[in-house]
C-alpha cells in the first residue's frame, strides 16, 4: 500500500510539474550597456499585490531563489515587496483601485539603495492576470539605472499553469521556473 501511495504521489508531482510554462519576449537591451556583475541591484517586487494568486510561499521561494542566482552571478542585491513598503499602507487604506504608487515606493526607500549602494533597480511588476482553473499571467521587468533614472533593459515574461488544489501548490517549482527563466534571459540578453 504504501508503494502504490508513493506512486499517486510522483505522478501528483510530476503533474504539477508538467502544468506551468513561463515564456519570454520583447526583451530590449540599452545599446552599450554593460554587465551588472559586480554591481548591487535594489530589487522592487510588486507580485505580492497578487498573493492570492501566487501563494504566499510561492512568492518567498521566489524571492530566496532570485537573490541566491544573482549572488551566483556575482550580484549583491536586497529586495522589498510593495505590502513592506512605507505607501503600501495609505494604498491598502485607500480606494485601492488607484495605480500602485510605484515612484512612491521607490522615493521612500532612497537610503536603504543608498545603503546598497545600488547602482541599479530591478523592478518586477505584475500587469495581467487571469484566473479559472488555468491561471495566466504576465509580469514586467525592468532594470532601472539608478543614477539616471532610465531603463537599460526590459523584458516580459508570460506564464500558464494549472491549478489543481490550491494556488501555493508546487510552489518550489514554479518559483524555480519564474527565477531560471529571468537569470536566463538576463544572461541571454549579456547582463551576467
Amino acid at each position: 500500500m504504501k508503494l502504490i501511495g508513493l506512486i499517486a504521489s510522483a505522478l501528483f508531482a510530476l503533474a504539477l510539474s508538467a502544468c506551468a510554462t513561463n515564456e519570454f519576449s520583447d526583451t530590449r537591451t540599452t545599446p552599450g550597456f554593460q554587465s551588472v556583475r559586480g554591481s548591487p541591484i535594489y530589487i522592487y517586487s510588486f507580485l505580492d499585490v497578487r498573493e492570492q494568486y501566487f501563494g504566499p510561499t510561492m512568492l518567498t521561494t521566489f524571492d530566496r531563489m532570485l537573490q541566491d542566482q544573482l549572488a551566483a552571478k556575482g550580484v549583491k542585491s536586497e529586495l522589498l515587496r510593495f505590502k513592506e513598503s512605507e505607501p503600501a499602507m495609505e494604498f491598502i487604506l485607500s480606494d485601492a483601485t488607484a495605480r500602485l504608487p510605484v515612484g512612491d515606493v521607490v522615493a521612500s526607500n532612497k537610503s536603504a539603495e543608498s545603503a546598497l549602494n545600488a547602482r541599479y533597480r530591478l523592478v518586477i511588476f505584475p500587469v495581467a492576470f487571469t484566473q479559472a482553473t488555468t491561471q495566466t499571467y504576465q509580469i514586467n521587468w525592468m532594470l532601472i539605472d539608478v543614477d539616471t533614472g532610465r531603463t537599460v533593459w526590459r523584458t516580459t515574461s508570460s506564464g500558464v499553469r494549472t491549478i489543481w488544489a490550491s494556488h501555493d501548490e508546487d510552489a518550489e517549482n514554479r518559483a524555480k521556473l519564474i527565477v531560471d527563466g529571468i537569470i536566463a534571459e538576463m544572461s541571454g540578453s549579456g547582463l551576467f
